[in-house]
């Protein structure tokens, strides 16, 4: 794999192409097969302390392309698409949130990694940069807090209460021993309180229950990539009850509204609905360092794919329109083929074509034929 990577450095194009990514713009390498990709992505990312995304198709072009970045050595992770709530604690797959709350932490901790992700994932709304850094909490052994004080702190961030702790985003209390399992880790987090002092913090393994590494600090991210605080629970919560206080409201939007307070209220997951009122529009690009690579594999492809995506959110959107879902707000929606290359065209981005780059439709800052 070394050998690959050393012709694909010694070829006459490589040097330009390497020049050109050393500023921000859109470069378009020409001629490259897809047996390549990874192995130029890995020689390009050489000497690079920033983490970089490689833009698929699809999961199953991104399922080929980690593969190929792996067996170079390449730290790799897949960010999936989110499953739209649309009403309160609507069923959703845990195993996608947490792959995404997990690559949102390992891109706040400034990890040098590659995210392999599709169109409609990299453009989903998601929790902004700022807002997720500062839910980060730490717990450090000698620390004082009371186990009433983590458990607050717990809920506070998602979590949701269990007898025994077997999943992620769940926690449980059994005198002076708490016991969660956050998205950013591998195994679930027991502390032991002396008191009001924390005196052992270990990994432990959800199926036998038994601690297997002990640790000095542990860190803490939310169990939910759209977080409601405190604060903002009242103030949606208020905007609801200004809303259906209008006299021409609908009976369907009175209802959605209705179920909307009653989850603020009990804690439980707000939908996506309601997240415009909060935060501004931000996307999993957010979360990258200003000086990232950004590769992607075929842009038409991406621009299919994302217009499909674009067209099955409206289906459903407008469906939810129906039964009262936006009386608030607007939501937040994808964006099309331009949106997605004006995004490249901010960062060190490059373009990886088979075929000649007249398919954009506006040239790149730079060209680079192989």
């Amino acid at each position: 794999m070394e050998f690959l990577k050393r012709e694909l450095a010694s070829m006459h194009a490589f040097a330009p192409l390497c020049e050109t990514l050393a500023k921000p713009g859109l470069c378009v390498a020409e001629g490259i097969s897809e047996g390549a990709i990874a192995a130029l992505c890995c020689a390009l990312q050489e000497g690079e302390n920033a983490p970089s995304l490689v833009l698929c198709a699809d999961d199953r072009e991104a399922f080929r392309v980690s593969l190929s970045l792996r067996a170079f050595g390449t730290e790799v992770f897949f960010f999936p698409s989110r499953e739209l709530s649309l009403i309160p604690d609507q069923a959703r797959s845990e195993d996608f949130s947490t792959l995404r709350l997990s690559v949102l932490s390992s891109l706040h901790k400034k990890e040098k990694l590659t995210v392999v992700t599709t169109p409609e994932a990299l453009l989903q709304s998601t929790i902004p940069s700022a807002e997720f850094s500062a839910l980060f909490f730490s717990l450090k052994v000698g620390e004082t807090l009371s186990p009433e004080e983590l458990c607050r702190k717990l809920v506070h961030l998602g979590f949701s209460h269990a007898e025994r702790v077997e999943g992620v985003g769940q926690y449980s209390r059994r005198g002076g021993i708490v016991d969660f399992f956050s998205p950013s880790r591998a195994d679930a987090t027991r502390v032991e309180f002396f008191g009001d002092e924390i005196d052992r913090i270990s990994s432990f393994d959800t199926a036998t229950q038994k601690s297997v590494v002990k640790e000095e600090e542990v860190t803490l991210l939310p169990a939910r990539e759209l977080y409601l605080s405190a604060d903002a629970r009242a103030l949606l919560s208020e905007r609801i009850d200004e809303a259906l206080e209008k006299p021409r409201l609908s009976d369907a939007s009175r209802e959605y509204l209705a179920l909307q307070k009653a989850a603020l209220e009990t804690e439980r997951e707000a939908a996506d609905t309601l997240f415009p009122l909060l935060y501004p529009y931000a996307c999993l690009a957010d979360h990258f360092p200003s000086d990232s690579l950004f590769f992607c594999t075929s842009f038409s492809r991406c621009a299919d794919a994302l217009a499909a995506a674009a067209r099955a959110e409206s289906a459903l959107f407008e469906a939810a329109a129906q039964n009262g879902a936006f009386a608030l707000c607007t939501p937040h929606t994808l964006g099309d083929r331009d949106a997605l290359l004006a995004l490249f065209r901010s960062r060190r981005a490059l373009f990886l074509l088979t075929m000649p780059w007249s398919i954009l439709p506006s040239g790149p800052n730079s060209y680079v034929p192989f």
